[in-house]
């Protein structure tokens, strides 16, 4: 396979800010020295049309670092096929680090590193571990998978399952669409909300934790729970274990609750709901949509939650 690679260093200061964006391939962020981004990317040339793939590395007065693939689109249609090369990027980045990444057919993986987070992916699976500080993530036709992660969550997914292990989270919120969340955490302060259409949600706490759960759901159950049920209306449920703990709010149309309190396995898997079809039948035309720059993926999240 032909490659072009191309490296750079650039000096920063603390805190670090990195905000990068691609549209095919994978995104590695590591920690490094301090005062330090080194940014390496690979272009794959026979993977798409390398004369309008470009690689873009800009650095603002204040230190901040801007990444991007952009590929410039051909308005003739007899090229209207092309699409733009596959870029893989392995970058090295100050632990003291705020990280921004979009992408779209494109997976990311970060360790090692501590700031604001915030990672939307389209048609790519993210993978963290050990970070530390405020995380925004959103995924498309993409799983989430995190371990050793300290602070806060924020995921919004459409057809991709969320899998956080041996973690501590003050606060966890969570909407997704047709996929399961499976979280492992001591409990913080919170809230800690998890909304479904048709996804489960099984949560894995330490033994002697104190919590309360609120739950509503059309059709999905809570399971594996002792404690009272309070006098709700139809379709809802409050459980309380252990006296007055940490809320949990757990909102569904199909989608089943479960809490165990035993922290006994790292490596249990939550088995993928099956069988529900995400109502998405335009989901290619939109990812092409986002490759050829005619919408962003925000646009992108709003139009498959609306299909």
């Amino acid at each position: 396979m032909t490659q072009e690679k191309l490296e750079r260093t650039f000096q920063v200061p603390s805190p670090a800010r990195l905000t990068l964006s691609n549209l095919r391939g994978s995104v590695d962020i590591q920690s490094g020295e301090d005062g330090v981004i080194i940014i390496k990317a690979i272009k794959h040339l026979d993977s798409g049309d390398a004369e309008r793939t470009e690689i873009e590395m800009d650095q603002d007065a204040d230190g901040s670092l801007t990444v991007k693939t952009q590929y410039q689109e051909k308005t003739s249609w007899l090229f209207r096929s092309a699409r733009p090369c596959k870029v893989d990027y392995i970058i090295q980045v100050p632990q003291n680090c705020s990280l921004s990444v979009a992408g779209v057919s494109n997976s990311t993986a970060a360790s090692g590193v501590s700031g604001l987070v915030s990672i939307k992916s389209v048609s790519g699976y993210i993978k963290l571990s050990h970070i530390e500080g405020n995380l925004k993530l959103k995924t498309v036709s993409g799983s989430l998978a995190g371990e050793n992660i300290s602070g806060a969550i924020q995921v919004d997914s459409v057809s991709g399952s969320v899998k956080i292990l041996e973690s501590n989270l003050e606060s966890f919120t969570s909407s997704t669409i047709s996929g399961n969340v499976y979280l492992q955490t001591i409990l913080g302060i919170g809230p800690y909300r998890f909304k479904s259409i048709s996804g489960n949600v099984k949560i894995k706490l330490p033994k002697g934790t104190n919590y309360s759960i609120q739950s509503r759901s059309v059709s999905g159950r809570v399971k594996g729970l002792k404690g009272n049920n309070g006098d709700l209306p139809q379709g809802s449920k409050r459980v309380i274990q252990g006296g007055n703990g940490v809320a949990i709010h757990h909102n569904s149309i199909s989608g089943d609750l479960s809490i165990d309190s035993g922290f006994t396995s790292t490596t249990e898997e939550v088995t993928e709901s099956s069988p529900h079809q995400n109502p998405v039948t335009k989901r290619q035309e939109i990812l092409d949509r986002i490759a050829a720059g005619e919408i962003s993926v925000d646009e992108a999240l709003e139009s498959l939650k609306r299909a």
